[in-house]
């Protein structure tokens, strides 16, 4: 008998998705991200208000997005099931570990 794959269920990658950009969120711009920034975001990226800034996959995109208090965000997002994968630092420099 071979491996059997755990079935998983419907909504579990969106969930984890969802929690994850909520988390990143506020770890990288500090920004209390609610249900209606989320699906204004999410609006904006759909109907080609924001700035695409990467073609990850055909799946994925990396976007900058103006928030209606001024500050851009840069966020990945999945096409595929309309979710914000992570929200993104906009300097690359962020992302290096301090020696």
């Amino acid at each position: 008998m071979g491996k059997q794959r755990r079935k998983r269920r419907k909504g579990d990658k969106r969930k984890a998705l969802r929690a994850h950009s909520f988390r990143r969120a506020v770890e990288r711009y500090d920004l209390d991200l609610t249900d209606e920034l989320r699906e204004e975001i999410i609006g904006q990226i759909t109907s080609n208000k924001s700035s695409p800034v990467e073609v990850q996959s055909h799946r994925v995109t990396i976007h900058d997005v103006e928030l209606t208090d001024g500050r851009t965000v840069r966020v990945a997002y999945d096409k595929k099931r309309g979710q914000l994968i992570t929200f993104l630092y906009q300097d690359p420099k962020d992302y290096a570990i301090p020696a």
